[in-house]
């Protein structure tokens, strides 16, 4: 459905079955944070609804249509002289990534942290700190209702059936009102929040606090948003006297409580950076009377321009083309969207699609695996898992296709559905019943690994010994140890892989893998075929950065 009008809108939505699922979208990066929601039957694409993407300054209020992407509305807060202009800026700049906040809209992030409580959005603790409303409609011809956001975002999912933001309406900061935000993440930008916060504040000359603050916070727990305890206490207190403020911090450690989320740091430097935050703001409302020595605690961090330099070649044009600056080869038909990439190939007639049945726990053993239900759903083709395997069940050295019985990390692949499409795919692949048996403890750290020989595979062996100059006045023994942690490789492309069968028990093979030979040599094992039956072809990669030389085997 594309509506073109709010009035058309309100009848599409009123039109729709209550057994039809549905979704109102205007960027649609959302399905990038949560990609495994179930298909939806009916999408309602509401970017040509003009009430969405208006906006207007009245009676000192901001007002923002709910489908203006995040771009857009720094630019027209660029375009004010709103007193939390400077701050709002610098942080709505490090959300996402260029290409998010062009097409993302400030409406679907709000509607992301209203379905997933958990997700650390910027944009809501922002808009909240800053006493944020909604302008939500229905069908059935009911008024419009205003509501503050934090009031909104408690309601229940059902609130919003049939309903959509309209706008959102920001008003300005009284002139004794200071406002400012802060956030980690372990990039500066197109990463979540570690831990997101946004303070604001009414203060007296003489720095005593004259109203309830707001302290927002992002990333803590699923159900905590405003430290209420903290700004009760601070209310009508001196930012001044150290007494208070400690006192404000062992309230804040009290009801401050970071859950555990694998995906974020780890919950006890969460609550320190949750205290570390509001000292911070402390020292910024007094940025102008602190001692220098607590400036630098004042201020967000400027990074020198001091690795930078230039070269200057002069080339000949009697040469040319030998020397000529020549731009890449494929860099405008990659700027302009032609190129193709794995995923752009298009499905071929009776195409199917894999998704694999993962395990839920490690280091233990499988019991039994019941792909009854995956296999009664339809468009699902069949259930596949070592069993099927001709050749060898490994891609790797010591590493299986598919568990043949022993579990070593959970995410470890046990079989894989085969389907019509991706989503009845995924969605049978979660439906396959497994159980385990012989559980122990996961081994978490690189040290328990060592405790245990049986872990350790020497795969290259590497000599330890002492050579003939290893001793000496001029040689100098260094000690210790070296600690890295995990790598994430961030390529924007995914791994993915089509296969084609062709006459004679040939196959061709596109995908994207940085060692086509290791690919080749893997399948050829796993099929129990010779090499030359195999044809390996590799447009491009979208990124990969080390993560698709041994990967993409599997």
């Amino acid at each position: 459905m594309k509506p073109r009008s709010f009035k058309e809108l309100l009848h599409d939505l009123e039109n729709i079955q209550e057994s039809k699922t549905y979704k109102v979208v205007s960027g649609g990066t959302g399905v990038g944070i949560y990609p495994k929601e179930d298909a939806y039957q009916i999408i309602v694409d509401i970017n040509s609804v003009p009430e969405f993407k208006e906006h207007s300054i009245k009676n000192n209020e901001l007002f923002l249509g709910s489908a203006m992407s995040i771009q857009t509305v720094i630019d027209v807060i660029k375009s004010t002289s709103f007193g939390f202009r400077d701050a709002l800026i610098i942080h709505l700049e490090k959300v996402a990534s260029h290409a998010i906040r062009n097409q993302g809209t400030i409406g679907g992030n709000l509607m992301l942290k209203f379905f997933h409580q958990d997700f650390p959005s910027d944009i809501f603790t922002l808009f909240e700190a800053l006493k944020a409303e909604v302008t939500i409609s229905g069908i059935g011809g009911k008024p419009n209702v205003i509501l503050p956001l934090f009031d909104w975002i408690k309601k229940p999912p059902s609130f919003m059936h049939k309903r959509v933001i309209i706008q959102i309406i920001i008003g300005n900061l009284e002139s004794n009102e200071l406002f400012y935000s802060y956030r980690v993440a372990n990039r500066f930008a197109n990463a979540h929040a570690y831990i997101n916060a946004a303070f604001r504040i009414k203060l007296s000359n003489e720095k005593r606090i004259q109203d309830v603050p707001k302290l927002i916070y992002g990333g803590v727990s699923k159900s905590f948003f405003s430290a209420d305890q903290t700004s009760n206490f601070l209310n009508g207190k001196s930012i001044k006297d150290t007494a208070t403020l400690q006192k404000a911090f062992d309230i804040l450690e009290k009801e401050a409580i970071p859950n555990d989320n694998p995906e974020l740091s780890t919950p006890a430097y969460r609550k320190l950076l949750t205290q570390a935050f509001l000292y911070k703001f402390v020292l910024w409302c007094q940025k102008d009377e602190i001692p220098s020595l607590l400036k630098s605690a004042a201020f967000p961090l400027e990074r020198p321009d001091s690795s930078q330099g230039k070269q200057t070649y002069e080339t000949d044009p009697s040469f040319y083309p030998v020397n000529q600056s020549v731009p890449k080869v494929e860099g405008k038909s990659q700027c302009s969207g032609d190129l193709k990439y794995t995923d752009d190939e298009m499905p071929g007639t009776g195409e199917y699609y894999g998704a694999f049945v993962v395990s839920d726990l490690a280091n233990c053993k499988i019991d039994k695996v019941d792909p009854t239900n995956a296999l009664a759903m339809p468009g699902v083709i069949k259930y596949v898992d070592h069993k099927d395997i001709p050749g060898k069940n490994d891609f790797c050295r010591n590493e299986e296709i598919f568990s043949s019985g022993s579990i070593h990390f959970a995410g470890q692949p046990i079989g894989m559905i085969v389907a019509e499409s991706r989503s009845t795919a995924l969605k049978a692949a979660g439906s396959v019943e497994v159980t385990y048996k012989d559980l122990k403890k996961p081994i978490l750290t690189i040290e328990d690994a060592l405790k245990d020989s049986s872990k350790i595979f020497n795969l290259e062996e590497v000599v330890i010994g002492e050579d003939e100059e290893s001793e000496g006045p001029n040689v100098l023994q260094v000690v210790g140890q070296i600690k890295m942690g995990s790598q994430y490789h961030f390529h924007m492309e995914t791994h993915s892989c089509i296969v084609h069968p062709r006459d004679d028990n040939r196959f061709e093979v596109i995908l994207s893998t940085q060692s086509k030979n290791k690919v080749h040599q893997a399948i050829s094992s796993a099929m129990n075929l010779p090499r030359h039956a195999i044809e390996i072809k590799v447009n491009r990669l979208g990124g990969g950065f080390g993560a698709k030389i041994s990967r993409p085997n599997y």
